[in-house]
């Protein structure tokens, strides 16, 4: 639960990535990896090729994207 104090506050995202991913944080996109700069829909192909998925980060997500209360990623 996000009270509003965002002093020193700092959001890192680790997660397993397959070729390429795009991270929403309440609806708004704060990180995209590997994806091209165009809208994204389901059949959008990543910019890359990735043998096999890999444990990436931490990657820091910007915190101005956050609201009071509850937030989802």
């Amino acid at each position: 639960m996000f009270t509003g104090e965002t002093n020193e506050l700092r959001l890192g995202l680790r997660g397993v990535i397959d070729d390429g991913a795009v991270f929403y944080l309440n609806g708004v996109e704060v990180l995209r990896l590997n994806m091209p700069a165009t809208n994204i829909t389901y059949a959008t192909l990543s910019t890359v090729n990735v043998g096999l998925p890999g444990l990436t980060g931490p990657l820091l997500i910007p915190t101005g994207s956050l609201q009071i209360g509850l937030n989802t990623l």
